[in-house]
C-alpha cells in the first residue's frame, strides 16, 4: 500500500508517493520506491496506483530466508550422514569463505550475475593470497549444494550456482619450455635414500614409522591409529581397520575411508624392525607400571610419552626436518609415501585388483585415476636396474 505525502518547496505544496518494497536482497535494509512532484494529492494516488500494479505483475520482493539460514538448515542434514572429519571441512569452508559474503544476502534475489562474481571475486586478488583453484571449485560445489537444497525445500525456483563457471589460471592456456611434469610420488631409490636418512638421523620410531607409510600405502591417520596387535607376524603383514581423527584437542578412533577392514603384507625386513621396535615398546610399558604411568595402559604403536597417539601434523613435522638436512632429497607431501607405493606396485607389474585391495580403494575406478596419474609423469628409465620392493606380493 502506498502512502502518499505533502512537502513543500519554492514553487509551493507538492505531492510524493513511496510504496514499501520490502527488504534489500543483500543487506536486509527496508526499501521503498519513492516518486516527488506530483501538483495534487489525486495525481500522486491515480500514479502510485499505476505503480503497484505494475509491480504485481513482477517478481514478489520479500524474501524471507537468507543464505546463512538456509545454509544452517542444510548443514544440520549433512551432520547425520557425514563423517565428523568431512563436517568439520564443510564448516570451516564456508564460515572462512562464503558467509562473511553472502551469510546476509537473501537466497532468493541472488541472481546468476551474482553467484558467478562471488566465485570471480575470488580470484581478482594478489596472487599469493589467493585460494587455489580446486578450492575455489569444491566452494563452488559446496555452495550448489546449499542451493539445490532450498530449490528442493521450494525455498528457490533455480539453482543459480549450478551455472557459475570457475575461470582458470593464465598458466592452464600457456605452454612454458622449461616447465617440468609435477611429479608426487618418489622413484624406489628415492625412497630407500630417505628411510636410511631417516634410520641415521631419527630416533627408531620415527624410522618405523616412515617404514611403514613406505611399505603399507596407508594413509598418516591409519598409520598412527595402528595398536601393535595390528602388527601380525604370524600372517607377515599388518591390519588397517581405523584411522585417526582429532578434534576439540581429542582424539577419536574412526573407520577408514571406505569403512572396511584391509590386510597389507609386509616384507621380512620391516617386520624384523616392528618387532625390535614393539619389543621396546613393551620393556618401556613394563617401566611405566612400576610408576603407575598412564603409558603403561595404552597399546598405540607410535604413542607419545603419555601414551597417546602421535599429533597428525607430526608426520608431517619431522618430514620437513628431514627435507632441511637433507637438501638433496625431492621436497614432496606425506600422502607421497601413498603415490609412491601405488607407483613401485604399477611399476612392478602387480594386477589392478590387487593394488585396490592394498590401497584400500572402494571403486577400482579410483585405482585406475592413481594409475593414470603416476602413468603421465613415470620414467622407466629411471628404476631399469632398480631391485623390486614388493617381490613377496
Amino acid at each position: 500500500m502506498a502512502t502518499i505525502s505533502k512537502y513543500t518547496t519554492k514553487q509551493g505544496e507538492l505531492y510524493f508517493y513511496q510504496i514499501y518494497q520490502g527488504r534489500d536482497s543483500k543487506t536486509g535494509k527496508k526499501k521503498y520506491i519513492t516518486k516527488r512532484g506530483f501538483k495534487t494529492q489525486k495525481d500522486a494516488i491515480i500514479a502510485a496506483d499505476k505503480k503497484e500494479k505494475e509491480l504485481q505483475k513482477g517478481i514478489s520482493t520479500v524474501y524471507n530466508f537468507t543464505f546463512k539460514e538456509v545454509y544452517q538448515e542444510w548443514f544440520s542434514t549433512q551432520e547425520r550422514v557425514l563423517k565428523p572429519s568431512t563436517v568439520d571441512n564443510y564448516q570451516s569452508l564456508f564460515k572462512n569463505h562464503v558467509l562473511p559474503v553472502m551469510g546476509s544476502w537473501y537466497i532468493k534475489a541472488i541472481t546468476k550475475q551474482d553467484a558467478q562474481k562471488f566465485i570471480n571475486d575470488m580470484f581478482n586478488v594478489p596472487k599469493n593470497t589467493r585460494l587455489s583453484r580446486s578450492t575455489i571449485q569444491n566452494i563452488k560445489i559446496k555452495t550448489a549444494e546449499v542451493f539445490k537444497y532450498a530449490a528442493k525445500m521450494d525455498y528457490i525456483s533455480l539453482n543459480t550456482f549450478e551455472y557459475v563457471i570457475v575461470p582458470r589460471e593464465e598458466e592452464d592456456f600457456f605452454a612454458l619450455d622449461d616447465e617440468a611434469p609435477a611429479r608426487d610420488f618418489w622413484y624406489r631409490d628415492e625412497l630407500l635414500d630417505i628411510l636410511s636418512c631417516f634410520k641415521n638421523d631419527f630416533d627408531d620410531w620415527v624410522y618405523n614409522l616412515f617404514r611403514l607409510l613406505a611399505f603399507s600405502g596407508a594413509r598418516k591417520g591409519e598409520i598412527l591409529a595402528l595398536q601393535t596387535s595390528d602388527i601380525d607376524f604370524s600372517r607377515k603383514g599388518v591390519k588397517i581397520n581405523k584411522t585417526l581423527y582429532f578434534k576439540d584437542k581429542q582424539f577419536h578412533l574412526m573407520k577408514t575411508k571406505n569403512k572396511q577392514t584391509r590386510f597389507v603384507p609386509l616384507d621380512d625386513i620391516t617386520l624384523h624392525c616392528l618387532a625390535k621396535y614393539i619389543q621396546s615398546l613393551e620393556e618401556k610399558k613394563k617401566e611405566a607400571v612400576k610408576y603407575n604411568l598412564e603409558f603403561a595402559n595404552q597399546n598405540y604403536l607410535f604413542p607419545r610419552d603419555s601414551g597417546m597417539p602421535q599429533r597428525l601434523a607430526a608426520p608431517n613435522d619431522l618430514l620437513t626436518q628431514l627435507f632441511n638436512k637433507h637438501d638433496h632429497i625431492k621436497k614432496l607431501k606425506i600422502h607421497s609415501f601413498r603415490h609412491s607405493y601405488a607407483s613401485a606396485l604399477f611399476a612392478e607389474g602387480k594386477p589392478t585388483k590387487l593394488i585396490q585391495q592394498l590401497l584400500g580403494h572402494k571403486a577400482i575406478n579410483v585405482t585406475m585415476d592413481v594409475y593414470t596419474h603416476i602413468a603421465e609423469y613415470y620414467d622407466p628409465e629411471k628404476e631399469k636396474y632398480t631391485e623390486k620392493m614388493f617381490h613377496y606380493l
